[in-house]
């Protein structure tokens, strides 16, 4: 991603062992959903990540597992036919629709309509052709242009101080600014990235710089952190915090693990080895 420009359109797909395919060795295997993710954070780490839309899909089904017969479909006047069981898809772009799941009907072929329309060129026959666009999916007047980096190894170095392990649910809290993360400070507490919260949440955030107050919309909540104090609101109810929250040097807040369970909706419990987690209720 940094040695030359990428493609317009390009193909990834794993070797044998990174391929996720079902029942076959390694395949399925954590290391091959991990290069699956070292992907992701690559283009998101990139210079081409405002300008991306990352589509994962699979070639293998649920077949016989699936409740859902697939549709009868007559072949095409190209003689093609379809459509076989249902595949899972993700979408993963700036212009990517929050906590959306769509509903419309979509094949591969999907995909090859999607670069059709948005390059400008014509279908290559019936089935494409008639195939229903992505663009239920996308919201390209909201991007979030934030990225949402999950962290593979343990992270040593910190700028800010010792790096600190935290899980977001059942996953590390994911990172959404280069170079900084959840730290120890001088008091070994832990300090979390605000940002990294509320991209955890897909929560909508507002700045008010008047007041150095930091809100976080989501899920129905509403939790206002004022910078450099212990004063915040959950859902319009004001709350005292065990710590004051905190700006860095490159001017971004940190709120105290003690005081995450403040947040509207939000709990804090350790795993069976002791790393903190931040749940959703």
């Amino acid at each position: 991603m940094t040695a030359t420009q990428p493609p317009a359109v390009t193909y990834v797909k794993g070797a044998y062992g990174d391929d996720e395919h079902p029942g076959l060795g390694n395949q399925s295997s954590p290391t091959a959903e991990d290069f699956s993710v070292q992907t992701i954070n690559d283009i998101m780490k990139s210079a081409y990540w405002n300008d991306t839309a990352i589509i994962i899909t699979y070639d293998e089904s649920g077949g016989y597992w699936d409740h859902v017969a697939p549709p009868q479909i007559q072949p095409g006047p190209d003689g093609l036919h379809g459509a076989g069981p249902r595949i899972p898809t993700i979408v993963i772009s700036p212009y990517s629709k929050r906590n959306y799941v769509g509903h419309e009907q979509y094949d591969t072929t999907s995909i090859l309509k999607f670069i059709e329309w948005n390059w400008g060129v014509d279908a290559l026959n019936s089935r494409d052709a008639n195939a229903n666009n992505l663009l239920d999916l996308l919201d390209f007047d909201h991007p979030n242009f934030t990225p949402y980096i999950y962290p593979l190894q343990s992270i040593r170095s910190n700028a800010l101080g010792t790096a600190a392990s935290v899980q977001f649910n059942n996953a590390p809290l994911a990172q959404t600014i280069g170079g900084e993360y959840a730290y120890y400070d001088s008091s070994k507490d832990i300090m979390i990235p605000i940002s990294d919260i509320a991209r955890g949440l897909n929560a909508d955030v507002a700045y008010d710089a008047s007041t150095m107050t930091v809100t976080l919309a989501y899920g129905g909540h509403q939790a206002s952190l004022k910078l450099n104090s212990d004063q915040a609101a959950a859902d319009g109810t004001a709350v005292t915090l065990e710590k004051p929250t905190s700006i860095s040097k490159t001017s971004h807040g940190y709120i105290s693990l003690q005081a995450v369970h403040h947040l509207p909706g939000l709990s804090v419990d350790k795993t069976a080895d002791g790393i903190p987690v931040i749940q959703t209720k």
